[in-house]
Protein backbone atom coordinates (compact mmCIF):
# COMPACT_ATOMS: atom_id res chain seq x y z
CA UNK A 1 0.00 0.00 0.00
CA UNK A 2 3.23 2.67 1.32
CA UNK A 3 4.50 1.99 -2.31
CA UNK A 4 1.77 2.96 -4.52
CA UNK A 5 0.73 6.08 -2.31
CA UNK A 6 4.76 7.44 -2.66
CA UNK A 7 4.64 6.24 -6.10
CA UNK A 8 1.23 8.60 -6.58
CA UNK A 9 3.02 11.34 -4.55
CA UNK A 10 5.88 11.23 -6.91
CA UNK A 11 3.91 11.80 -9.83
CA UNK A 12 2.11 14.69 -8.36
CA UNK A 13 5.22 16.80 -7.37
CA UNK A 14 5.66 18.26 -10.57
CA UNK A 15 2.11 19.27 -11.21
CA UNK A 16 1.26 20.14 -7.59
CA UNK A 17 4.23 22.53 -7.48
CA UNK A 18 4.08 24.36 -10.82
CA UNK A 19 0.49 24.55 -10.64
CA UNK A 20 0.73 26.66 -7.18
CA UNK A 21 2.48 29.45 -8.66
CA UNK A 22 0.72 29.67 -12.78
CA UNK A 23 3.94 27.25 -13.59
CA UNK A 24 6.60 29.24 -12.31
CA UNK A 25 8.53 27.35 -9.90
CA UNK A 26 10.76 29.45 -7.26
CA UNK A 27 14.51 30.51 -7.91
CA UNK A 28 16.98 27.56 -7.83
CA UNK A 29 18.46 27.24 -4.81
CA UNK A 30 20.19 25.07 -2.25
CA UNK A 31 18.95 24.81 1.63
CA UNK A 32 20.64 23.46 4.31
CA UNK A 33 17.88 22.59 6.96
CA UNK A 34 17.62 21.47 10.70
CA UNK A 35 14.69 19.71 11.69
CA UNK A 36 13.66 18.89 15.07
CA UNK A 37 10.22 17.50 16.32
CA UNK A 38 8.44 14.58 17.40
CA UNK A 39 7.81 11.00 15.99
CA UNK A 40 5.07 8.38 16.45
CA UNK A 41 5.65 4.68 15.38
CA UNK A 42 2.32 3.04 13.63
CA UNK A 43 3.73 -0.37 15.29
CA UNK A 44 2.59 0.37 19.34
CA UNK A 45 3.38 -3.18 20.42
CA UNK A 46 6.65 -3.17 19.33
CA UNK A 47 7.68 -0.01 20.50
CA UNK A 48 5.55 0.16 23.79
CA UNK A 49 6.18 2.41 25.57
CA UNK A 50 8.82 4.50 23.79
CA UNK A 51 6.51 4.39 20.43
CA UNK A 52 6.28 8.13 20.79
CA UNK A 53 9.71 9.70 20.45
CA UNK A 54 12.07 12.81 19.86
CA UNK A 55 13.32 13.64 16.61
CA UNK A 56 15.87 15.82 14.71
CA UNK A 57 18.26 15.52 11.80
CA UNK A 58 19.69 17.64 9.04
CA UNK A 59 18.85 17.79 5.47
CA UNK A 60 20.57 19.08 2.56
CA UNK A 61 17.87 20.04 -0.59
CA UNK A 62 18.40 21.52 -3.75
CA UNK A 63 15.93 22.64 -6.38
CA UNK A 64 16.11 23.87 -10.11
CA UNK A 65 14.14 27.30 -11.41
CA UNK A 66 11.29 24.97 -12.30
CA UNK A 67 10.80 23.68 -8.97
CA UNK A 68 12.46 20.15 -9.12
CA UNK A 69 15.10 18.74 -7.70
CA UNK A 70 16.82 16.71 -4.77
CA UNK A 71 17.34 15.94 -0.73
CA UNK A 72 19.06 14.19 1.20
CA UNK A 73 19.36 13.66 4.77
CA UNK A 74 19.77 11.83 8.36
CA UNK A 75 17.05 12.02 11.33
CA UNK A 76 17.23 10.10 14.22
CA UNK A 77 15.26 9.53 17.22
CA UNK A 78 15.28 8.47 21.21
CA UNK A 79 12.36 7.66 23.16
CA UNK A 80 12.92 6.96 27.08
CA UNK A 81 10.15 5.43 29.89
CA UNK A 82 11.62 5.22 33.43
CA UNK A 83 9.19 2.91 34.56
CA UNK A 84 8.78 2.90 38.16
CA UNK A 85 10.55 0.60 40.44
CA UNK A 86 14.24 -1.76 39.69
CA UNK A 87 14.69 -3.13 35.96
CA UNK A 88 11.77 -0.81 34.23
CA UNK A 89 13.78 1.26 31.88
CA UNK A 90 13.21 1.10 28.03
CA UNK A 91 14.88 2.99 25.55
CA UNK A 92 14.39 3.24 22.12
CA UNK A 93 15.97 4.76 19.16
CA UNK A 94 16.85 4.98 15.60
CA UNK A 95 19.16 6.21 13.04
CA UNK A 96 17.63 7.57 9.52
CA UNK A 97 19.40 8.04 5.77
CA UNK A 98 17.35 9.50 3.33
CA UNK A 99 17.40 10.20 -0.60
CA UNK A 100 14.90 11.54 -2.84
CA UNK A 101 13.15 13.92 -5.09
CA UNK A 102 11.81 17.22 -3.94
CA UNK A 103 9.33 19.75 -5.85
CA UNK A 104 8.90 23.11 -4.40
CA UNK A 105 6.38 25.68 -5.53
CA UNK A 106 5.23 29.12 -3.93
CA UNK A 107 1.77 29.18 -2.17
CA UNK A 108 1.14 32.76 -0.57
CA UNK A 109 3.97 34.22 1.40
CA UNK A 110 5.30 30.62 2.04
CA UNK A 111 6.79 28.04 0.09
CA UNK A 112 5.43 25.11 -0.27
CA UNK A 113 7.50 21.55 -0.40
CA UNK A 114 7.21 18.12 -1.25
CA UNK A 115 9.43 15.10 -0.90
CA UNK A 116 9.28 11.87 -1.86
CA UNK A 117 12.48 8.81 -1.39
CA UNK A 118 14.10 5.96 0.01
CA UNK A 119 15.25 5.74 3.48
CA UNK A 120 17.55 3.36 5.37
CA UNK A 121 16.97 2.75 9.33
CA UNK A 122 18.87 1.57 12.28
CA UNK A 123 16.85 0.87 14.76
CA UNK A 124 17.02 -0.46 18.40
CA UNK A 125 15.66 -1.45 22.07
CA UNK A 126 16.68 -1.67 25.72
CA UNK A 127 14.22 -3.46 27.49
CA UNK A 128 14.87 -4.11 30.94
CA UNK A 129 11.28 -4.92 32.08
CA UNK A 130 10.24 -8.41 33.39
CA UNK A 131 9.14 -10.61 31.62
CA UNK A 132 9.82 -8.73 28.24
CA UNK A 133 13.81 -7.97 29.09
CA UNK A 134 14.86 -7.51 25.57
CA UNK A 135 17.63 -6.16 23.78
CA UNK A 136 18.21 -5.79 20.26
CA UNK A 137 18.56 -4.09 17.11
CA UNK A 138 17.65 -4.49 13.36
CA UNK A 139 18.15 -2.65 10.22
CA UNK A 140 15.19 -2.50 7.70
CA UNK A 141 14.53 0.28 4.28
CA UNK A 142 11.64 1.61 3.30
CA UNK A 143 9.58 4.54 2.01
CA UNK A 144 8.83 8.12 2.85
CA UNK A 145 7.13 10.79 1.65
CA UNK A 146 6.72 14.46 3.15
CA UNK A 147 5.55 17.66 2.79
CA UNK A 148 6.01 21.11 4.08
CA UNK A 149 5.20 24.93 4.26
CA UNK A 150 8.42 27.76 4.80
CA UNK A 151 8.43 31.42 5.35
CA UNK A 152 11.53 33.44 5.10
CA UNK A 153 13.00 34.97 7.68
CA UNK A 154 15.34 37.35 6.05
CA UNK A 155 17.37 37.00 2.69
CA UNK A 156 19.09 33.92 3.34
CA UNK A 157 17.17 31.86 6.64
CA UNK A 158 13.86 30.31 6.73
CA UNK A 159 11.30 29.00 9.22
CA UNK A 160 8.93 26.15 8.34
CA UNK A 161 6.60 23.05 9.62
CA UNK A 162 6.77 19.37 8.04
CA UNK A 163 4.97 16.30 8.25
CA UNK A 164 6.22 13.42 7.08
CA UNK A 165 5.15 9.77 6.99
CA UNK A 166 7.35 6.26 6.28
CA UNK A 167 6.22 3.39 5.22
CA UNK A 168 7.49 -0.54 4.39
CA UNK A 169 9.29 -1.23 6.78
CA UNK A 170 10.04 -4.17 8.46
CA UNK A 171 12.16 -5.57 11.90
CA UNK A 172 12.85 -8.03 14.39
CA UNK A 173 13.73 -6.62 17.96
CA UNK A 174 13.93 -9.64 20.56
CA UNK A 175 11.15 -11.90 20.16
CA UNK A 176 8.90 -9.83 18.66
CA UNK A 177 8.79 -8.69 14.98
CA UNK A 178 6.99 -5.68 13.92
CA UNK A 179 7.73 -2.28 11.85
CA UNK A 180 9.49 0.89 12.13
CA UNK A 181 6.81 3.04 10.17
CA UNK A 182 6.22 6.36 11.43
CA UNK A 183 4.59 9.61 11.22
CA UNK A 184 6.41 12.49 12.15
CA UNK A 185 5.61 15.86 12.89
CA UNK A 186 8.68 18.61 13.06
CA UNK A 187 9.58 22.52 13.00
CA UNK A 188 12.38 23.41 10.02
CA UNK A 189 15.01 26.10 10.54
CA UNK A 190 17.94 26.45 7.94
CA UNK A 191 19.60 28.67 5.45
CA UNK A 192 19.83 29.49 1.73
CA UNK A 193 23.59 28.52 0.16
Amino acid sequence: MFPRLALALLALVPASCSSLNGGEGPPGVDRLSLIAGARAFDDDTLWDPVDRQAAAGIEFSSVDAEGLGFEVGVLGSIGLDDGEGENTEVTGASAEAFLGVRGAGTFGPFELVIGVGASALAVGIDNDTFPRAADDEDFTTGFYGHVGLLHDLGSTAFVGVDVRALGGTEVDLGPRTGDADYVQAALVLGVRL
